[in-house]
């Protein structure tokens, strides 16, 4: 809780630095996220498990795509204006640099990907890279993050609780979701009343400031879930190359 009240401490203090922590921690969290879910599911399988350079490649550009490619788009800052207009320059002059090197970057791994036929790998990386060019900016991250990200991540937390390890072990595998989805709920709903209760003790207008205080106290909360998952990513892909 204290890491949690620290970090929001430090963003709402200053809105570029900290909007900056959090662009850097989620696009690696994301990327080594999604990397753990596949090889815990090549595992699953009984297949061979990717070597650690595979694993760092597809982790750097699958977590940055669906996250930079976004907050680079020039018809990105008309929606951060609204959210925070001190954020809108986050990259400062390095926005389009940014882009360019990573879309360079992100050409490499597919060809890469492709050479050593792995691909189910070039399909996952192909497809974050159209959505992210061809959908609009925060519409691209919303269904990067709530129909590919978090539905992996959740899957990955049914062999970690109990109650849902227990429905997944009886074959009931949306029941298994669901229960991984339940503990969530109580700290969204926390986390959005604490935001309306912050903007009305401030007297800040609703409308204005509402959703970044509430961005603010969501990042704040997931820095040490980021943290943790971290550990468990680093512990498991470790354990896979041994």
């Amino acid at each position: 809780m204290a890491l949690a009240v620290a970090s929001g401490f430090v963003i709402f203090q200053w809105n570029v630095f900290g909007f900056q922590l959090v662009v850097l921690m989620s696009f690696l969290h994301f990327g080594f996220g999604d990397a753990s879910f596949l090889a815990e599911l090549r595992q699953n399988l009984g297949k061979k498990a990717r070597s650690p350079s595979h694993h760092f490649l597809y982790a750097l550009t699958s977590g940055a795509v669906p996250v930079l490619l976004p907050l680079t788009s020039e018809q990105t800052s008309t929606a951060l204006k609204e959210i925070q207009p001190e954020i809108i320059n986050w990259a400062g002059s390095s926005g389009t640099t940014i882009r360019n090197l990573l879309l360079i970057l992100v050409g490499l791994a597919l060809i890469y990907l492709t050479l050593a036929r792995q691909w189910r790998d070039a399909l996952d990386l192909a497809s974050l890279l159209l959505l992210a060019l061809i959908a609009p900016p925060l519409v691209a991250f919303a269904v990067y993050f709530g129909c590919w990200h978090a539905a992996r991540h959740t899957a990955r937390l049914t062999s970690l609780l109990p109650t849902s390890n227990k429905w997944a072990q009886s074959g009931k595998s949306l029941r298994a979701y669901v229960a991984a989805i339940i503990p969530g709920i109580p700290a969204l709903i926390g986390a959005c009343a604490l935001a309306l209760v912050f903007a009305l003790k401030w007297n800040q207008d609703l409308s204005k400031t509402y959703l970044w205080i509430l961005l603010v106290i969501v990042w704040a909360l997931t820095v040490p879930h980021m943290l943790a998952t971290a550990r468990f990513d680093r512990k498991f892909l470790a354990q896979l190359n041994n």
